[in-house]
């Protein structure tokens, strides 16, 4: 189990005589401390990047945060009837099968979108399932093939993380391009499983998105 001092909700702040590093701040991070799903932190107080909490698709109690772990769950009997729907990502996204924010850029600049990360690891994963997590956002459809990035594990190959060894996946986000004063964009981590059980549990924390200032012409 996790030990955490609890935080304050921050973002990054223009109006406050902070700017956007160039180097790459933390825009939004979701510890989900304290069975919040709308708890965060940036790298300089303030309001001027927005977020929303967590949201999904799934059955009642099958997503949700755990106060135990720390950790944002999601049972494989959110993800589609046992044995039938579910294994594809198409079929996660026509299922709803997510969970997901918005983040919007009020800083009064562009910001440069780099990455979001994610740390990753199981419940009872078992050693014949396949797991796979996929991050997409609105600036395209909701479509398979427009995946951003993410991570499959086939247990009848390699061991899927679990508590003792959770893994960190980073997905680029420069092919979005830059995030102008003003918008909005949606990110939703797509959950995709094989389980025919109800046993295995998707545990994700440390959801964060990071990006850089692009600098005003002087």
């Amino acid at each position: 189990m996790k030990t955490h001092t609890k935080t304050l909700l921050t973002a990054l702040a223009c109006s406050a005589g902070l700017t956007l590093s160039a180097s790459g701040d933390v825009l939004v991070k979701y510890e989900f401390l304290d069975n919040d799903v709308s708890q965060s932190t940036g790298t300089a107080t303030g309001s001027d990047v927005t977020y929303g909490p967590f949201t999904g698709g799934g059955a009642s109690g099958t997503l949700g945060t755990s106060s135990f772990s720390d950790t944002l769950f999601v049972r494989t009997s959110a993800t589609g009837a046992i044995a039938d729907d579910g294994d594809t990502l198409a079929e996660a996204i026509t299922l709803g099968n997510y969970a997901g924010f918005t983040l919007s850029n009020t800083t009064g600049q562009t910001v440069d979108l780099t990455n979001l990360t994610f740390d990753i690891w199981f419940t009872s994963p078992g050693t014949t399932n396949t797991y796979g997590l996929y991050v997409m956002s609105d600036a395209a459809a909701f479509t398979a093939g427009n995946e951003l990035g993410g991570v499959v594990y086939d247990t009848t190959v390699v061991s899927a993380p679990v508590e003792a060894g959770p893994a960190t996946i980073t997905t680029g986000l420069s092919g979005l391009g830059n995030l102008a004063t003003s918008a909005t964009i949606d990110f939703r981590i797509y959950f995709v499983d094989s389980a025919d059980s109800t046993d295995p549990i998707f545990r994700v924390d440390n959801i964060t998105v990071s990006g850089n200032a692009i600098p005003e012409p002087s």
